[in-house]
């Protein structure tokens, strides 16, 4: 990203993506002839947590974990304040979006779950993909975690590799993932965020692995139900079923965002994909 904005800055390329540190100033001052287009923040990222895994199987352990994190200070550190925080899944704008979950930033408590479950020096590896904001992000939630005595290991992981850490058709490397920071993108109606987290997509993409049957089953009832306040009330429902697993901390929802010669209009989706077919003349 950094190489593109470079780019498009000294007029070698007419669109791209821009980074959240590049949000902020272009919307301070942005270059001459640059204007900026903000996608509709149609992601959600969070930390995941494998509960197979033999560190994290305690569910106070995963409890503690997400204890641990001060989601603010996440947002403000790796993306200048430019997300807004989630609280699940459910974007901002949808049916299901929710303004609270299910647990707090509580250090103490952190602690103090810890020492229920008999678990000390305790060392796990967070894994993110190769980009700038979510490694920033990775070794801030790494601080936070040493402040309640969790040792977190952030290693960076190329695409390719990283898409199939918890994919069980690919190989038994989901047995060694541990905690990880994960987004998914979505379209404007909430069937589609949750419904890679129902029973069948353990191995697939639930690579926390829980299944629960509640979940399932308000999965199909979602899809079938017409009333808005009553799918409201079944997507929230769902989320606060994901915040008892302990296998979820919820980050952000990020707008895609872009910079662009003021030549040209440009086309973009609200989840964030460019249509270049129907780029033109401004």
């Amino acid at each position: 990203p950094k190489a593109a904005e470079l780019a498009l800055e000294a007029g070698e390329v007419s669109c791209t993506e821009i980074s959240p540190d590049t949000v902020v100033r272009y919307t301070d001052s942005a270059p001459d002839g640059i204007k900026m287009h903000v996608a509709g923040a149609l992601q959600y990222m969070w930390m995941g947590m494998n509960t197979e895994h033999p560190k994290l199987q305690d569910i106070r352990v995963r409890q503690a974990i997400q204890h641990a994190i001060d989601v603010n200070a996440v947002i403000q550190g790796a993306y200048s304040g430019t997300t807004e925080i989630s609280h699940g899944i459910i974007c901002p704008g949808l049916i299901g979006h929710r303004t609270d979950h299910g647990y707090s930033y509580d250090p103490a408590k952190s602690q103090a779950l810890l020492a229920e479950a008999g678990v000390s020096g305790l060392e796990l590896d967070l894994k993110t993909l190769n980009v700038q904001e979510r490694i920033l992000a990775a070794q801030i939630i790494q601080a936070q975690l040493g402040a309640v005595g969790i040792t977190a290991n952030v290693i960076p992981v190329e695409s390719g590799p990283f898409w199939e850490m918890g994919y069980a058709e690919s190989g038994d490397q989901w047995k060694d993932l541990q905690i990880w920071i994960m987004r998914y993108g979505t379209n404007p109606d909430p069937y589609e965020a949750t419904q890679w987290f129902v029973s069948s997509q353990v191995g697939v993409w639930n690579w926390e692995r829980w299944t629960d049957p509640e979940f399932d089953d308000l999965y199909g009832k979602g899809i079938a139900e017409t009333d808005p306040d009553k799918r409201h009330a079944i997507y929230v429902r769902m989320q606060e079923i994901m915040d008892a697993t302990g296998a979820y901390v919820w980050l952000n929802h990020e707008p895609e965002t872009f910079g662009y010669h003021d030549s040209i209009a440009i086309d973009v989706s609200p989840s964030g994909e460019m249509d270049v077919r129907d780029f033109g003349t401004a």
